[in-house]
């Protein structure tokens, strides 16, 4: 099994783009999104738009980055520490610039997945943790936290 694997786009369309255009000499049989699919760039509209190209083009799976998180509390709970002259700008800009319909979307990704593949085994993908989109498993000082992020993928992958 071949599969192409994209993270952390954070808004680069162009990137996205580039990869998008040399999808067909990889002879990918799937493409695994690891989220952060927006943010720091000018148009997420753009950035969504190819996803919805992709998806279309292969099979796909995507998952919840923590930028996707950001925007899904933010929809509820607005930050107000979220300006457009901060180091929170583009947080700030990509939020306006995001539909309703695209939070809907971001709201049925999940944190984490296990990937099936036809051949060999099993595997997990996630962009924090098992658990989170926020979270990480390096550096752990909590260790029951840790203990809950390993206990959680031995339910989804029996055997490790």
């Amino acid at each position: 099994m071949r599969y192409v694997i994209i993270s952390d786009i954070h808004g680069n369309w162009a990137a996205l783009e580039a990869v998008r255009d040399m999808l067909p000499s990889l002879l990918p049989d799937g493409v695994l999104f690891l989220g952060d699919y927006v943010t720091d760039g000018s148009d997420p509209q753009r950035v969504l738009r190819n996803l919805r190209e992709i998806q279309e083009e292969y099979p796909c799976s995507l998952i919840l980055g923590n930028r996707e998180e950001y925007f899904l509390k933010n929809r509820y709970h607005p930050d107000p520490s979220w300006q457009p002259c901060s180091h929170t700008g583009s947080l700030w800009y990509t939020a306006r610039h995001l539909t309703e319909k695209d939070l809907d979307w971001f709201a049925t990704l999940p944190v984490s997945k296990v990937i099936h593949p036809a051949e060999g085994m099993d595997f997990m993908i996630c962009h924090g943790s098992p658990l989170s989109a926020c979270d990480s498993m390096l550096g752990r000082k909590n260790k029951e936290r840790r203990e809950q992020m390993v206990r959680s993928i031995q339910q989804d992958l029996p055997g490790i």
